[in-house]
């Protein structure tokens, strides 16, 4: 537990930031942290009423931010990413000695919002490590590789009754659609739900699996679906129109999502998985439509192995991968927060840090630093 924190924290009008904004929001309570909530959609609307002028409205946001920050005077500001604050904004913030941190829980080759604002923040939070901690860190040095984590909102006891065979939820990035297209071709009785399906250019025959609207689905609609499904598919989207892009270099939320629902995780096989899942343990993966089906099939005919798989998943999000767990690092890498632990067990600890690409701190270095000195003296003693 960290040591409790005033934090107030930004989240944006819409989209999926703001869905991970809000479980942020409860993981960081849950963590026992004093949380106010500055909602952008909400501010909007109320400088909405007065004029049209969009660019007035953002103005106005911000100066009600500061008001906000100066009333409560928190000890960090957390901006999730895609809130529209301005550098000016958080200049006069940091000066007022209120510390300020951004995650950008965003793919930044696809997004460059981040650009022109991650100089204005004292750290800066990416869900992707090399090259772009280098990149990030060019232009503000304490930039820190944090990942996607499942929400604490949703740890139901028992399972649910089942529904579909197999289900996927997303948006119809190009190759989801031409994934799903291939699919059809399959024995397998799939169901795809999620943001503007209706909207893009499909076969009858593929349009006549996607369920509902094409409406937008919060947290809680996606979980009751994966719930209710034996297996979910998650296929991850590209840039490169490729329908798997095994080189992948982060993982989206339903990662961590999936295996709360007590249901099996099929996922497309992509190298930063592995930093939190064991293929065969933990998760099953696919590298193409012919594995995909084998292995489906597989799992469909085989609950008892099924079951064994799912609640590994689920005690490995459990015990690592949770908003919470995210949060407390946020945390501690902000304050450089530390229990009392030996000097051995902070070297170690500083070790695997540099290791993992993080950033290390002054204090960290001065560990490495006294370590290396023990060891010279150590051989100098011993020889």
């Amino acid at each position: 537990m960290n040591d409790e924190r005033i934090i107030l924290v930004v989240i944006p009008a819409q989209g999926g930031s703001r869905a991970l904004g809000e479980n942020v929001i409860t993981a960081l309570k849950k963590n026992g942290h004093d949380v106010t909530v500055f909602d952008i959609n909400t501010e909007k609307a109320i400088f909405a009423k007065n004029t049209n002028d969009k660019n007035r409205i953002l103005g106005m946001v911000n100066s009600s931010l500061l008001s906000k920050a100066e009333s409560i005077k928190p000890d960090l500001l957390l901006v999730i990413a895609l809130a529209p604050i301005f550098p000016d904004t958080l200049d006069c913030i940091r000066k007022s000695g209120i510390k300020t941190a951004h995650y950008f829980c965003e793919d930044l080759r696809a997004e460059e919002h981040w650009q022109p604002i991650i100089k204005a923040y004292d750290h800066f939070f990416i869900i992707q490590k090399e090259p772009w901690l280098t990149i990030c860190r060019e232009q503000n040095r304490l930039t820190y590789y944090l990942p996607n984590g499942a929400p604490v909102e949703l740890m139901p006891a028992t399972a649910a009754e089942k529904k579909y065979d197999l289900v996927f939820a997303g948006a119809p990035y190009e190759n989801r659609i031409h994934f799903f297209e291939k699919l059809l071709a399959s024995n397998l009785d799939f169901r795809i739900f999620g943001w503007g399906w209706n909207r893009v250019p499909l076969s009858e025959a593929l349009r006549k699996r996607v369920v509902g609207g094409g409406e937008w689905l919060n947290y809680s609609d996606l979980f009751n679906i994966y719930s209710e499904a034996r297996i979910v598919l998650n296929l991850h989207s590209t840039l490169s129109g490729n329908e798997i892009e095994r080189t992948g270099d982060f993982v989206n939320p339903r990662s961590f999502v999936i295996p709360l629902a007590h249901t099996l995780q099929l996922s497309d096989r992509r190298e930063a998985l592995f930093e939190f899942f064991t293929e065969g343990m933990d998760i099953a993966c696919f590298s193409s439509m012919e594995e995909l089906t084998e292995k489906a099939e597989y799992y469909l005919a085989h609950p008892d192995s099924t079951e064994l798989l799912v609640n590994e998943s689920r005690n490995t999000v459990l015990k690592r991968h949770l908003l919470t767990h995210r949060m407390s690092d946020l945390i501690n890498a902000v304050f450089q927060t530390k229990v009392d632990k030996t000097f051995n067990d902070l070297f170690l600890d500083v070790k695997k840090t540099f290791k993992e690409g993080k950033l290390i701190s002054d204090e960290d270095m001065l560990i490495m630093l006294a370590e290396d000195v023990r060891t010279k003296s150590s051989s100098s003693e011993n020889g």
